[in-house]
């Protein structure tokens, strides 16, 4: 599958942000993207965050996005990158990010990262999901 060239991002100040983009549907239920955030004076990129069933990811986070509550990661079972959302009941989201050893350059560390931001900036995000999921998907 060649990618789409659509983003998704979630972007709470010039500093602060979380940009998914380059989506390629990689067959069943494989999905990779480019991440890049920001997180005050600290950025950084990911080329190649591998993840599963996007689908169900927009139905989750969705879902957690109505009540206020839960968890939703986009990760695979394999890989040990991820990017979490955590809610806390109040209208506050916690994006915790954890770039594994397997994409390190060095092959012995890894990238973790988190920022808190309000639960609206998820209503953008989550409609610029739905389109890349309809343009993966036909």
């Amino acid at each position: 599958m060649r990618p789409v060239d659509y983003t998704a991002a979630i972007k709470v100040s010039p500093t602060e942000y979380l940009r998914l983009s380059e989506f390629e549907h990689l067959g069943r239920s494989t999905y990779c993207a480019t991440v890049d955030a920001s997180v005050t004076s600290f950025a950084c990129r990911h080329d190649l965050f591998r993840f599963a069933d996007l689908p169900g990811f927009i139905r989750r986070l969705d879902a957690a996005f109505q009540t206020l509550k839960g968890t939703v990661a986009l990760q695979t079972e394999r890989e040990t990158d991820s990017l979490t959302f955590h809610f806390n009941g109040r209208g506050g989201v916690l994006l915790s990010a954890d770039f594994g050893r397997s994409n390190c350059p060095i092959g012995t560390g890894s990238l973790k990262f988190d920022f808190t931001f309000d639960q609206t900036y998820l209503g953008p995000f989550l409609v610029e999901l739905g389109a890349i999921s309809l343009a993966l998907h036909g």
